[in-house]
């Protein structure tokens, strides 16, 4: 049985310390074990040699939890099981051991010869149970998944599993998927654990005794959680993707859900045409395409053929088609389709003139979490001719929008800027259906505007204040030293300075919450969040002390104070390995001098070769001192940014005062 691999990540979060730290044993410690796996930049260590190394010094080491045995036990089948399978793999392991115990005790059990054509057996046995139709075209091929795999490098894994606590895999696999996602683009293509946007529509349809319908459910956020009220009659959900369904039929086992699922390209060839259900949730996907050609004769699109851009009116439409008398649909979108004009504005025309469009609610940002892209909740009914106005929402400032909201179709007071508008008036605009067009002119507090008006003015005093206090020590200064001028290849060169690799590609698509430092964070002297889970597949992580510097177009540089971080392509990295010489604080000061500028070379993208820059090396004291001072003056350059935003703030209330007649200069009633 091979032994279960730790990388130094997951080193750190066993022994209850940070990611340097681990770095910093290995470096000072030669009795620290060695790699048994791995690469030079991503090794992997022995979880037995690691604990006895850490016992032997009397190091508190953690009880490791479940979730965290089970993906550190991933390590061994890091660069070998393409990573878009390893997440099926791992919850087709989770449900086989609550669903088929004696089956999985078998495989964990068996040689490595047997172990393979055992768990194919397993999966084909397990996807007789799943709640789907489409159980071939969903087969999981373990064989090909594992291809090149030495089987021993999933005991691991197995043998993590086989300890879980059964009643607990639900558990557990939200947990890995939760990983999963953050590793990922899984969450912006399928759905993301813990989505604030899967949350607002299972609030939606959680009180529904009849069906409930999500024709987009990726892997079944939200109908999982519809599921757990218990009340609905039935949940039926749909998916384009078999690799997400997959991912929905296991967790819908696990979590011992019943739902139904139904693989099929929704807009193409509807795979539910006779489903009438009381309640239909969706979160539309991003772009959604489909052929023109074919849907002028689906009775689904009554309402017209949207633009190519205006795919989500096309879900709209599927939804209404598939309503029961007095259903309601919710979707979740983005607000393109709420103006954009010509064929799309006519296809919303109609469907206001049916009376079927009841409220659009703006909702806040990131309610999604793979993007900051604005989005709306549409709220649909069955056509009713007595329709004469539609309810508009602004609820894009309610931090908590997924929990309230939901209330307000329930009789609850809406708590956000609202207004019921003619549907008359909305069609003389072109259908426009965006809330803030029409709320922002009308539903406006005076005393809330004349409030902004005194708070800005006052802000400003106090920073005119603050800044009038303010004093730089340039005497300080006085007599430094005349600077040895050294370049950065020189500084490697002796040894003083390390130019650190393992450097990321972002994806265009990656999750906005990961820990990678960009050119704009350095420019903008600002660091994301460090990494606060281990990666399954993780980079060379920075250390405390590490300067980064970015020389497109624009030379920036700046310290990494916490360390736990990737870099991006666009971001060089150095480590200063001897701080009797150089600080790693003068180091990104002195890169950034104006005389570096010369060295700029290219055409489209120009950049400065890290290694051509030149360093004027003072002594320690001296770049201390230096540091000290231009640390006031970047102070003063915050305080005077500050400045400019209060002075803006003044004037666009001053502005929005005029706008709506707000007396100015009186003290606001603060009751």
């Amino acid at each position: 049985m091979r032994d279960q691999l730790l990388s130094p990540t997951n080193i750190a979060e066993l022994a209850s310390v940070s990611r340097p730290v681990v770095s910093n044993w290995r470096r000072r410690n030669p009795d620290f074990p060695q790699p048994v796996g791995g690469t030079e930049s991503r090794p992997l260590f022995s979880r037995e040699e690691v604990i006895a190394w850490l016992t032997d010094r009397d190091y508190e080491v953690k009880e490791e939890d479940t979730v965290a045995t089970i993906w550190s036990s991933l390590n061994t089948l890091r660069g070998s099981v393409d990573f878009a399978m390893i997440d099926i793999l791992t919850l087709l392991l989770l449900t086989l051991r609550q669903h088929l115990p004696e089956t999985f005790d078998d495989i964990a059990d068996a040689g490595p010869d047997e172990k393979l054509d055992l768990l194919a057996e397993a999966e084909a046995e397990l996807r007789e149970g799943y709640p789907t139709d489409d159980r071939e075209r969903l087969a999981l091929d373990v064989r090909d998944v594992l291809r090149g795999v030495d089987a021993n490098a999933l005991q691991p894994l197995l043998s993590a599993v086989q300890s879980a606590e059964r009643s607990r895999m639900a558990e557990y696999a939200d947990e890995l998927m939760s990983r999963f996602n953050r590793e990922s683009r899984m969450g912006s293509t399928f759905g993301s654990i813990g989505a604030r946007s899967s949350t607002l529509l299972a609030s939606l349809a959680k009180e529904t005794q009849g069906t409930v319908y999500d024709p987009a459910s990726g892997i079944a956020n939200s109908l999982v959680q519809v599921a757990q009220h218990r009340r609905a009659r039935a949940l039926i959900g749909s998916d384009i993707n078999t690799n997400a369904l997959i991912l929905a039929c296991l967790r819908s086992m696990l979590s011992g859900s019943t739902i139904t699922f139904v693989l099929g390209d929704v807009l193409a060839d509807d795979p539910v045409p006779d489903l009438q259900a009381d309640v239909i949730i969706a979160e539309v996907p991003f772009s959604p395409h489909a052929d023109h050609s074919t849907l002028l004769s689906d009775p689904r699109f009554r309402y017209g053929i949207p633009s190519r851009m205006g795919g989500d009116l096309l879900w709209v439409q599927h939804a209404l088609a598939h309503l029961a008398p007095g259903g309601r649909a919710y979707l979740v979108t983005t607000t393109g389709a709420l103006r954009r004009s010509r064929v799309d504005q006519d296809v919303r025309t109609e469907l206001i003139k049916a009376g079927c469009i009841e409220a659009i609610v703006s909702l806040p940002g990131r309610l999604l979490p793979s993007s900051a892209v604005a989005t709306v909740l549409w709220v649909l009914r069955n056509p009713d001719a007595s329709s004469t106005d539609v309810l508009l929402v602004d609820a894009s400032e309610t931090p908590d929008a997924e929990n309230v909201a939901p209330t307000w179709f329930t009789g609850a007071p809406i708590t956000a800027p609202h207004l019921r508008v003619d549907v008359t008036d909305i069609i003389a605009e072109g259908s426009a259906l965006t809330p803030a067009l029409w709320i922002g002119a009308t539903d406006v507090d005076p005393s809330e505007i004349s409030g902004r008006v005194a708070d800005s003015a006052e802000a400003l005093e106090q920073k005119i204040s603050s800044l009038a206090t303010v004093s730089v020590d340039i005497d300080s200064l006085a007599g430094l030293s005349e600077a040895r001028i050294v370049t950065i290849e020189r500084l490697i060169e002796m040894g003083i300075v390390e130019r650190r690799p393992g450097r990321h590609r972002k994806s265009p698509d990656s999750s906005e919450n990961s820990a990678i430092i960009t050119s704009s964070h350095v420019a903008k002297q600002s660091l994301p969040e460090p990494l606060d889970t281990p990666a399954l597949f993780p980079m060379e992580e920075t250390e405390p002390g590490d300067v980064l510097i970015s020389t497109m177009n624009v030379l920036n540089a700046m310290v990494d104070t916490t360390g736990n971080h990737h870099v991006a392509l666009g971001v060089e990295r150095l480590r200063v390995l001897d701080r009797s010489v150089l600080t790693p604080e003068f180091l990104a000061l002195a890169v950034t001098g104006k005389w570096n500028e010369r060295f700029r070379d290219g055409v489209a993208i120009r950049r400065i070769p890290v290694t051509d820059l030149e360093i004027p090396l003072l002594p320690l004291e001296e770049q201390e001192r230096l540091c000290t001072v231009t640390l006031a003056v970047r102070a003063l350059e915050r305080d005077a940014e500050e400045l400019i935003r209060h002075s803006r703030s003044l004037t666009s209330s001053l502005l929005e005062a005029v706008r709506h007649h707000v007396p100015i200069g009186q003290t606001p009633s603060r009751e």
